[in-house]
């Protein structure tokens, strides 16, 4: 996955998961790894990977350890309850993506080539008709440079790739569907956006399971308003 790589070095994506019975931490993924610590019946992990029959769980943020799969399992672990997981919380967690992804791109160094440097910006989040619904601002800054590159290496690629990373976020939230909306600015109206690109996802199943069988139901149920092919290949 692109963008993971890109963003985080890593090519997995945080789920939330959830302690069937009993069990011990280990500090490697092998069977008779050096114990860690013990969690509890029901209690909530974060997963940040996976070894063969274990999962690799955050412990905080300097420290991680390994649990073996067959003690997790990925219900939702919010339940009904859409306070839990706030809207507030989520567009902290989008922001930060988003400032990462900007970061990686402007220092690309494609970008400073070719000048023309491609941002992603948060404008709001909100329920409406029971769907989930993010609004991104896309934009590019263009840069006066001798050597340019005609081919954008695949950008289309790589901002799908933040856009499938935004949803698994939002699937944290339990609504029975999402939508992501990208706009850009009118032509003529500085204070006016247009739809660029639509994104929507309803899931036909309770999203659980592994991360592989996520992206099997999501690539599924994925509606977009643009060919794959053509999205994001110019800038607007």
């Amino acid at each position: 996955m692109m963008f993971l790589s890109l963003a985080y070095s890593s090519e997995y994506v945080e789920r939330l998961g959830i302690v069937k019975e009993n069990c011990a931490v280990i500090k490697t993924p092998v069977s008779k790894g050096e114990k860690l610590l013990n969690l509890r019946k029901n209690q909530t992990i974060l997963i940040s990977g996976e070894v063969g029959n274990y999962y690799k769980i955050k412990l905080n943020n300097y420290s991680h350890g390994y649990v073996a799969k067959r003690f997790i399992e990925f219900k939702n672990v919010l339940k009904e309850d859409k306070h839990k997981y706030s809207i507030k919380k989520l567009t902290y967690n989008i922001k930060h993506i988003l400032e990462k992804f900007n970061k990686k791109i402007s220092s690309a160094e494609y970008f400073k080539i070719n000048g023309n440097i491609p941002q992603l910006l948060f404008n709001s989040c909100y329920i409406e008709n029971q769907s989930l619904i993010v609004e991104l601002i896309y934009s590019c800054s263009k840069k006066n440079k001798s050597n340019t590159v005609k081919n954008n290496i695949n950008m289309e690629n790589i901002v799908n790739q933040l856009i499938e990373v935004i949803f698994f976020k939002m699937i944290e939230v339990p609504v029975p569907s999402y939508s992501i909306e990208v706009l850009v600015k009118d032509s003529k109206y500085d204070n006016l956006y247009n739809n660029y690109l639509v994104c929507h996802y309803k899931p036909s199943k309770k999203v659980y399971g592994s991360l592989m069988e996520l992206e099997e139901e999501f690539k599924k149920n994925l509606k977009i308003s643009k060919k794959p092919k053509d999205i994001f290949k110019e800038c607007p």
